[in-house]
């Protein structure tokens, strides 16, 4: 659904509120600003709720009288900035608020041929001395799955594919001859898991890591988590499903 000419142009979304188009927004201060009140004075009228207004980083300046009428900032891209507003004044706001923390994932890469494991020395960081697994932060929108194959291939240029999946992944190399990422590793290498698990600092949480990665490569052994990407049916798209469940 379109607003008038002399308001600003907008879809419905499923909640009851608008979702202002950003290309279309005008690039006067002034005509934004009139556009902009003339299209709250609408939909105020009409009980939306929610409204979503993206600013491209190109009409930047728009976001200050955007401010003035009430909107406040959502979260922010390089390319974009996020504001909303909540219309109804006796209902307390129900928009939901940006991610909250980043995940991170760590590759345990085995060799099962060598019993080796792929380990890491970070060039920067509070853990540069300390070999670790291969692994960083999931981008936005990514899957678990997908985010810790890219991450071991650009800190090591090892291809690899998951395996089992745990909040640590257990991969399975799919070449073996190192390329590490000079900007973020300082040292990379095929270390024997015995060795690792003898290291000082590993007698704990990632011991059990290793014990777990291990016993997962053998035939009846710890399967961990198993992952399906399976249709929504109720609307278009898919979404992942990780379970422990043997269906």
């Amino acid at each position: 659904m379109d607003g008038a000419t002399d308001k600003l142009q907008y879809t419905g979304d499923h909640y009851g509120g608008v979702l202002i188009d950003a290309d279309a927004l005008p690039g006067d201060l002034v005509v934004f600003g009139q556009m902009l009140e003339a299209s709250l004075a609408q939909w105020r009228d009409e009980e939306k709720r929610g409204v979503w207004l993206k600013v491209p980083s190109t009409k930047a300046h728009l976001i200050s009288i955007a401010v003035e009428l009430g909107f406040a900032f959502h979260h922010a891209d390089p390319a974009y900035v996020m504001l909303t507003l909540w219309l109804p004044k006796k209902t307390p706001s129900t928009l939901p608020g940006f991610a909250s923390h980043y995940v991170g994932v760590g590759g345990v890469v085995i060799n099962d041929k060598t019993q080796e494991i792929l380990v890491v020395k970070e060039r920067n960081g509070p853990i540069t001395k300390i070999w670790k697994f291969p692994g960083g932060m999931l981008e936005l929108g990514e899957e678990i799955k997908d985010g810790v194959v890219r991450e071991v291939k650009e800190e090591t240029g090892i291809d690899a594919v998951q395996s089992d999946l745990y909040f640590v992944c257990r991969l399975e190399p799919l070449s073996f001859d190192i390329k590490k990422q000079d900007s973020e590793i300082e040292e990379c290498k095929w270390m024997p898991i015995s060795e690792f698990v003898g290291l000082p600092y590993y007698k704990g949480l990632y011991k059990k890591i290793i014990d777990l990665a291990a016993k997962s490569a053998g035939e009846g052994g710890y399967r961990g988590l198993a992952v399906e990407n399976l249709p929504i049916v109720f609307r278009s798209g898919t979404n992942t499903l990780y379970h422990a469940a043997s269906l």
